[in-house]
């Protein structure tokens, strides 16, 4: 038995470096052969995060299992709800051209009209008395083409000066609040929106979430950051894979897989406390951790748990819209998965509260027994 530990043990990082080696080559296969230019945004967020790696175990420690703890805070905080600054930048930009182009557009239906052999000698006056030419037919044709374009200018919603840049990085808060105020819960929940459509941004985000887990999961390889004979964080990021990947292939499924990312919110408080618990600044008696406390369960209860499970509820409901494929399947086999995590992740979560709660209580009964004694001490010198 001892002997069969030692060589599954010892076969898990071949197993895992094959299967990671043959997505990769797949990824490569799909990028060159079937010219999918679109996939090298996985390739990015590869390079993005083996990147951020390096930095940090340049410069700041020197500790795998902080460096990727780190790299993975880095990636719930751009997967969640970094980029929301962005969107509030580039509305603010695409206010400053529309008024641009309105203005220029104005600009120029004012010369045409101060031009126009029919109209020059009325505007030659000051703007009070153009009133008085507000009927003739230059003037009509004028308001007319200075309406139509500004009525051109304000529906087409450019992609800005900053969407050019393509930003790759997932934005799930701010690719759902743009569905929901474009759509409508309703109907952006609909079943043909989620399988058949892709939302802006949700495929370049989705890649880079992809080459995010296939990062991950070279790094727990190459360190040696996991344990157990089969280990379960080897398998889940193996499943994300698959699941991501093959989404991303066919170009179906892509809404769903944006909304399980929600979970990436309560990720950012449950790699805060690890990070902090690694460099040993994490005390249990301050206001700043009890309120990480109130928001870690918060998040893991709407943002995991509640998201997670209303995604397996949706897939159930509509069981009878899918076709034959293989994405109904995979998505239950996924979900499933998930949702059990999520069971065994909250009982830890649990554990590790109740543990900080009695070390603070702890804390705080030594240092009242510590007060009584120098009390003590004073009072006998006194006497």
């Amino acid at each position: 038995m001892k002997g069969l530990h030692k060589y599954i043990g010892s076969s898990s990082p071949l197993v895992g470096t094959t299967t990671l080696l043959l997505w990769f080559v797949s990824v490569l296969f799909e990028i060159l052969f079937h010219r999918r230019s679109e996939l090298l945004a996985i390739v990015a967020g590869c390079f993005f995060y083996q990147l951020a790696n390096w930095v940090v175990l340049s410069f700041v420690s020197r500790d795998p299992l902080f460096v990727n703890t780190s790299v993975s805070l880095l990636h719930s905080s751009i997967t969640s709800a970094s980029d929301l600054c962005r969107l509030m930048i580039e509305a603010g930009l695409e206010a400053i051209v529309s008024l641009i182009r309105l203005d220029m557009m104005g600009s120029l239906s004012a010369e045409r009209l101060r031009y126009n052999p029919e109209m020059s000698p009325w505007l030659s006056g000051p703007p009070a008395q153009w009133h008085c030419i507000t009927g003739s037919k230059a003037m009509v044709a004028a308001r007319r083409d200075f309406t139509t374009t500004r009525n051109a200018t304000m529906a087409f919603r450019s992609p800005g000066p900053m969407t050019l840049c393509h930003w790759p990085e997932g934005i799930v808060v701010f690719i759902l609040v743009n569905q929901w105020l474009r759509n409508g819960l309703v109907g952006m929940f609909e079943h043909s929106e989620l399988v058949g459509h892709t939302w802006p941004w949700a495929y370049p985000a989705l890649c880079f979430s992809c080459g995010y887990f296939a990062y991950d999961q070279w790094d727990m390889l190459h360190y040696g950051l996991y344990s157990g004979w089969i280990p379960s964080i080897l398998m889940h990021h193996l499943v994300l894979l698959i699941c991501f990947t093959l989404a991303l292939y066919r170009k179906v499924t892509i809404n769903y897989l944006i909304l399980t990312l929600i979970c990436e919110l309560h990720s950012i408080f449950l790699h805060v406390r690890k990070a902090q618990r690694m460099a040993g600044i994490r005390d249990a008696r301050s206001k700043i951790v009890r309120a990480e406390w109130v928001l870690n369960w918060v998040t893991f209860t709407f943002a995991r748990t509640a998201a997670h499970l209303l995604v397996t509820a949706k897939l159930f409901c509509d069981t009878p819209k899918f076709g034959k494929g293989i994405e109904l399947p995979l998505a239950l086999f996924g979900m499933f998965r998930m949702n059990f995590l999520n069971a065994s992740l909250g009982i830890d979560l649990f554990h590790a509260f109740k543990r900080e709660r009695n070390s603070r209580h702890a804390n705080a009964y030594h240092e009242l027994q510590g007060q009584n004694r120098e009390l003590q001490i004073i009072l006998v010198s006194i006497v």
